[in-house]
Parts: structure tokens; sequence; C-alpha cells
């Protein structure tokens, strides 16, 4: 009984973190089609690229670098410098 228990209730707990992160996705992704400024964009990848970087790496590559990308095109120095540090620091450091 105790064994069953011990492993019924890991499979909850990483089932509705799943959910949580499948909800939150789809709610950035909404806000994302609404959204006109530049720098609300790139506030919403690096968003999308956070919830992605521990379980898709390189979905939070690619939204990381959408935003590196808006951020270059509007010449926004402070933030092409926030996003290439927190893609290195989410990617290439140790967790």
């Amino acid at each position: 009984m105790k064994k069953t228990i011990l492993f019924i209730i890991p499979i909850i707990l990483f089932g509705s973190s799943i959910f949580a992160q499948e909800t939150r996705l789809d709610s950035l992704f909404q806000e994302l089609k609404t959204v006109q400024e530049d720098t609300l964009k790139i506030n919403l990848f690096v968003e999308i690229g956070n919830v992605y970087y521990r379980e898709n790496p390189d979905s939070a590559i690619y939204y990381f670098e959408k935003a590196l990308l808006i951020s270059e095109q509007i010449e926004n120095i402070n933030f092409q410098i926030d996003v290439i540090r927190l893609n290195f620091m989410k990617n290439w450091l140790p967790t």
C-alpha cells in the first residue's frame, strides 16, 4: 500500500505542474497576440522563455532570441543586455 501511494503522489504532483505550465503558456501566448508595443513583446518572450527553460531549453533559447531580436530592432541596449544575461544564466550556468 505504501509503495502504491509513494508511486502515485509524484505522478499527481508532476501532472499538476505540467498543467499549470501549460495554462501559464496559454495565457502568455494569448496576451502576445494582443500586444502592440515592442517592449511588452520583449517581456512576454522572456517570460515564455522562463517557463520553458527547465523542461524545454531549446524552446527557451528560441524565445530569448526573439526577445533579443526585437530589442536589437528598437536599438534598446538595456533590453539587449538583460536578455543576453538572462539567456546565459538560464542555459549555461548549472542550476
